[in-house]
């Protein structure tokens, strides 16, 4: 199974690949099959516990999770599946930009929460703090939304490299669009840490 690299997802595919393979197991034979099929599961469970506890912050919520896992319902609704932003800034009027992958090569342009645009074309975001985005006849300069907190945590956890990430914050880094599903650095989080934001 490839690794999506949105965390909703990953635990969507990982619900699929234990439902399928708990229909193989049942339809199996008695014998080593059936074993292989047990640790196989096993191990997605696994797999999928881990990624409910780093993602899912409300017990109530991880309980909906953990009985999706078996059933054959719909997801648990989350606000975490909106894709995350490539890029979040503000105007010298103080309004927001948000630019959101919109297919391959495709950016969706949000001021102040409404779509304005949509780019068909590659975007450069290699800029620094002291050089703004410039689009839409205006200047931007990129600004993080995620906690104080947070971003002390990734900064820390950055400088030393060593330890668990803190996977606390994971939920507030990725949908800020700072780090990925396995909480690696973004090209948005690599600019605001290298810029100091």
């Amino acid at each position: 199974m490839a690794a999506s690299s949105h965390p909703i997802e990953q635990l969507i595919a990982l619900a699929r690949r234990y439902r399928h393979l708990h229909g193989e197991s049942d339809r199996a034979a008695p014998g080593s099959l059936r074993r292989e099929h047990q640790g196989e599961l096993e191990e997605i469970r696994r797999q999928y516990d881990t990624l409910v506890d780093r993602w899912i912050r409300d017990p109530a919520d991880r309980e909906l999770w953990r009985a999706f896992l078996g059933a054959g319902e719909d997801p648990p609704e989350d606000p975490l599946t909106r894709t995350p932003p490539v890029f979040v800034g503000r105007s010298a009027g103080g309004a927001r930009l948000e630019v959101r992958a919109a297919g391959a090569d495709d950016y969706e342009l949000l001021v102040d929460g409404r779509s304005v645009d949509r780019l068909g074309q590659r975007l450069s975001l290699d800029h620094g703090q002291s050089t703004p985005l410039h689009i839409l006849d205006q200047d931007w300069r990129e600004t993080s939304e995620a906690p104080a907190p947070a971003m002390e945590a990734l900064r820390a956890h950055r400088a030393t490299g060593r330890g668990a990430p803190p996977w606390e914050w994971a939920r507030d880094l990725f949908a800020d669009g700072l780090i990925d599903a396995n909480f690696g650095l973004t090209r948005r989080g690599q600019r605001l840490l290298r810029n100091g934001s």
